[in-house]
């Protein structure tokens, strides 16, 4: 799973991911299925939905682009790890909302998709409120902060436990002070 708010840089880092990877897994995203097949987000998503479905019941691996901010997350999470899979999640974060409706703005100047700026704001704080429990629930997170545009490493969980960490940016002390003093 590759998972951030909108605006975070997710689709960038897969697309920098899969191309150093000589073996690609599919990708699962409903922005670029919305684009691809010229439909609805709303269609968009159920196909993005399906095509989980049915990667999971076939045992294929595959990559999840989200925001992570739907009960399908967890669902998709759960559904695979009682299939065998071993979930990763990578999650992409920057430092206040307003870069976010900042980048999306820019992407969609450069003839990307746009996103509603109060649909970016409410997915921004529920993303983040979400985080704390999909890492406890993967088998392994890796969190970046992207608030500069450059990808900088924040922390490493292992089963719901940080291993190690490199720096606190603001938007995710919070959340990494409750896996350092756990109660």
């Amino acid at each position: 799973m590759v998972c951030g708010p909108n605006g975070a840089g997710k689709s960038t880092f897969t697309s920098e991911v899969r191309q150093k990877n000589i073996h690609q897994l599919p990708l699962v995203d409903p922005d670029k299925i919305a684009k691809d097949a010229q439909v609805s987000p709303i269609e968009a998503g159920k196909m993005a939905s399906a095509s989980i479905r049915q990667n999971i019941a076939k045992k294929h691996s595959f990559i999840r682009e989200s925001t992570l901010t739907a009960k399908f997350d967890f669902q998709m999470i759960q559904a695979a790890k009682e299939n065998g899979f071993k979930v990763t999640l990578v999650y992409v974060g920057v430092n206040n909302v307003e870069i976010a409706i900042d980048r999306v703005q820019q992407r969609y100047a450069k003839g990307g998709h746009s996103v509603p700026e109060q649909d970016i704001r409410r997915r921004y704080v529920r993303s983040l409120e979400n985080l704390s429990e999909a890492i406890r629930q993967v088998d392994r997170a890796v969190i970046f902060d992207n608030s500069s545009e450059k990808y900088r490493q924040v922390a490493n969980f292992e089963k719901g436990k940080l291993i190690s960490h490199m720096l606190s940016p603001e938007w995710c002390k919070e959340m990494l002070s409750t896996f350092r003093n756990p109660k």
